[in-house]
């Protein structure tokens, strides 16, 4: 078993809280640097999911193995019922 293996069972958040005005955005900022560094496909199975740039319309990160997207979701308590969309794109 290499160190690499290890990296999937890092629940915690390594990196320092960057001081913004409200929890939002440094929940945002925490689990945003968080999935850049431990994030996969779960379509391909790439060991990498980039991120994309700030205020990219409808995805936060992109496999560069099969281009599918994702947006990053988080919630402050229990998840609900449904979760709410984000961005929708420009037809």
């Amino acid at each position: 078993m290499g160190q690499d293996d290890n990296r999937w069972c890092e629940l915690g958040f390594a990196e320092p809280a960057v001081a913004f005005r409200g929890p939002t955005q440094t929940a945002r900022s925490v689990t945003e640097a968080w999935m850049a560094l431990h994030g996969f496909c779960p379509n391909c199975a790439a060991d990498h999911l980039p991120q994309l740039p700030n205020n990219a319309p409808v995805a936060d990160f992109r496999c560069d193995d099969c281009g599918e997207d994702y947006e990053l979701k988080a919630k402050q308590g229990k998840l609900g019922r449904s979760i709410p969309d984000g961005a929708r794109p420009k037809s």
